[in-house]
């Protein structure tokens, strides 16, 4: 049995597989194991880096990986996580997630 958030959907805001916060644009159907066709595995999501590890504004980084990675992440988490960072990186999350 596949385990993911099921929740998620396009335009929510994600930590995922590779550093810094993301944005979903879209999200495959599940996929067939290619080792054993009767299972399904997790979909894959595409996604647009928003902000860095750091939490600075980022380039606009395209990616992909498994659902499975994805934990989705509010603006609340971002602004209390960024707290201690330069004011800078409050900037680029009001900026960047309205």
């Amino acid at each position: 049995m596949i385990m993911y958030d099921k929740t998620l959907k396009v335009g929510d805001y994600v930590s995922g597989y590779n550093k810094g916060i993301h944005v979903i644009t879209e999200i495959g159907p599940e996929r067939p194991d290619y080792y054993n066709p009767t299972e399904r595995l997790a979909p894959l999501v595409k996604l647009t880096q928003v902000l860095t590890v750091d939490l600075t504004k980022s380039p606009r980084r395209k990616s992909e990986c498994d659902i499975t990675y994805c934990a989705k992440v509010t603006k609340e988490e971002l602004l209390k996580w960024a707290d201690e960072a330069h004011k800078r990186s409050i900037d680029a999350i009001n900026e960047v997630i309205c």
